[in-house]
């Protein structure tokens, strides 16, 4: 009769000599097998394995009901108290977290601390029985706590469909489900956040190879390790801005037709043109500003690297947004021959090019720092001022600001 593994989350082994050095010896004893039966009643299982603390075995914990990361618990006191008197529920959250939930993430932290030096196999003896002396007094204080509480538990158990069909859901959707990834210091990351952060690193790490390992094959000179460490730093760095984005603004972007163009250009708006010109992962970036009654242009020009032409086009506005916001302008219009580009910011979505989706964040946190900003497109037989100088920047790798 055959059974399915569970497996596990934390450390590896369970049971350990509890020796010094050369002489320590650690297994994996423990493990939990469940049959088809069990594991269609309960799909959510998951073994858990502790830190040793005051044994040579590990505390191993199957949870039927496990949770990748439960939500914050509500706040409850009188009605009376709380009714109308929002400073008394701020005060009494503070309050609480001050002085019991601090307690129970310290004991956490050491837990956390405890897996990783039992995971190193090191000489980290001495810490290790002070950590395992810090969790027996902290579990001692949080036993105190908890004799206050008296939680409510219960498992959620519904009708079974066929049982092939719903043995087999369970056993894929139990081997596709992370409930924790260890990072390169063996430390388990089991947040929603954590897990996304190394599967995010872990993207543009594959991103960089793939793009340098296409370079040292199609092009006369392989490119240095340098410059993959920088692309990754860059690609991650984007990535951890897109959350900083708000989902729920709506700027004041209009889509305007060609005709009614010029009516828009009164004293306080300044025009700019934008241009990129892209090949062998190098963009050049095109920029011309037109102010209000100024008898000349200003213009600048830059290099960057990009990944494909779409990203270009969006590195050459948000140089303009740059530009802009540095130079404390409240109103600009920004004109681009790259109507995907353009159609993107208006609407604030790219369902297209997940890799340029940072870039495309970035230049929407822009937006609310100005008063107006109008993306509108050009035909690209207007707009070649801004394309010679994207051109001449990729070729001579140039960034230089000038009057045209």
């Amino acid at each position: 009769m055959g059974g399915i593994d569970v497996g596990f989350i934390g450390p590896t082994f369970t049971w350990s000599n509890c020796r010094n050095l050369g002489d320590r010896v650690c297994k994996r004893l423990d493990r939990a097998i469940g049959s088809a039966d069990w594991c269609t009643q309960f799909p959510l299982a998951g073994l858990t394995h502790h830190p040793i603390i005051s044994s040579d075995h590990a505390p191993v914990i199957l949870d039927t009901h496990m949770q990748q990361q439960r939500t914050k618990p509500p706040f409850r006191f009188l009605e009376v108290v709380t009714r109308k008197l929002s400073k008394t529920t701020r005060a009494l959250k503070r309050w609480n977290w001050q002085h019991f939930e601090i307690c129970d993430r310290e004991l956490n932290r050491l837990r956390d601390r405890l897996s990783f030096i039992q995971s190193q196999m090191g000489s980290y003896c001495e810490e290790e029985k002070q950590i395992q002396l810090d969790i027996l007094d902290k579990e001692f204080k949080m036993e105190r706590i908890w004799k206050q509480k008296s939680p409510e538990l219960w498992i959620s158990q519904g009708d079974c469909n066929s049982k092939f069909f719903h043995t087999s859901t369970i056993v894929r959707r139990r081997r596709n489900h992370v409930w924790a990834i260890q990072d390169d210091n063996e430390i388990w990351r089991r947040s929603r956040h954590g897990i996304g952060t190394l599967a995010t690193t872990s993207a543009c790490v594959l991103e960089a190879i793939w793009n340098c390992r296409n370079k040292a094959i199609f092009c006369t000179s392989p490119p240095p390790p340098e410059e993959a460490i920088r692309l990754i730093s860059k690609r991650a760095m984007e990535f951890s801005m897109m959350s900083e984005v708000n989902n729920n603004y709506d700027p004041c972007i209009n889509q305007v037709p060609v005709q009614v163009q010029q009516q828009m250009y009164d004293e306080n708006v300044v025009c700019f043109q934008v241009d990129a010109s892209f090949a062998d992962g190098v963009a050049g970036i095109g920029v011309v500003v037109k102010r209000p009654g100024a008898a000349v242009s200003e213009s600048c020009q830059s290099s960057c690297l990009a990944f494909n032409v779409l990203e270009a086009e969006l590195e050459a506005i948000l140089s303009a947004l740059e530009y802009a916001w540095n130079d404390r302008m409240q109103s600009i219009v920004i004109q681009s021959d790259s109507k995907i580009v353009v159609d993107a910011l208006n609407l604030k979505e790219m369902p297209m090019a997940w890799g340029s989706y940072p870039v495309f964040s970035k230049c929407l946190s822009f937006i609310p720092k100005f008063s107006s900003v109008t993306f509108i497109f050009i035909p690209r037989s207007v707009n070649t001022v801004a394309d010679g100088l994207a051109s001449q920047a990729r070729a001579h790798h140039m960034c230089h600001l000038s009057l045209v």
